[in-house]
């Protein structure tokens, strides 16, 4: 048996083929086969003892046993990361109109409130009046309220007289 073995690995030699058990590990063809990536991580949601809800690739070390696989991830393209990038400046220059207005002042102006009762008032219900045009049929506002819309607490004065 060993002899055959040695004459058809003679003959592969002398072929120019080298047999498959005298092949390296690392053959050339196998260095020229692309590897396959990484699977990307999976999401988990989880909600903590407070009943805040979490969203991460790695649990942390006193996560609960109940969490659910969102699924695997797929990374953002640099055209997409640039998309999000700009969309998020557009949206900090809605919180912050007056950084954007004006980018290289280092120091923010300052704003003139009235925080008076009746400024308070004529706040909150102007933030009423905006909202009033939301209220669906049901009950409840529609979500572009909130785009439309500032939010003001309920002053705590007494509203001011007719």
């Amino acid at each position: 048996m060993r002899r055959v073995l040695a004459v058809i690995a003679l003959i592969l030699l002398t072929a120019g083929l080298t047999p498959v058990w005298a092949q390296p590990a690392n053959s050339a063809q196998d260095a020229s086969t692309p590897k396959p990536p990484p699977p990307p991580p999976m999401i988990s949601r989880w909600v903590d003892a407070h009943g805040q809800v979490h969203y991460g690739d790695a649990l942390p070390p006193d996560a609960p046993e109940q969490t659910t696989e969102i699924g695997p991830t797929q990374s953002a393209t640099p055209e997409q990361k640039a998309q999000a990038e700009a969309q998020m400046q557009q949206y900090r220059d809605y919180l912050n109109p007056q950084a954007a207005a004006s980018p290289n002042t280092a120091e923010p102006q300052p704003t003139l409130v009235d925080d008076s009762c009746a400024g308070q008032w004529a706040r909150f219900n102007a933030a009423v009046a905006c909202a009033n045009q939301y209220y669906v049929v049901g009950g409840g506002l529609k979500n572009e309220v909130a785009q439309h819309c500032q939010v003001v607490p309920r002053p705590q004065c007494p509203p001011p007289g007719p």
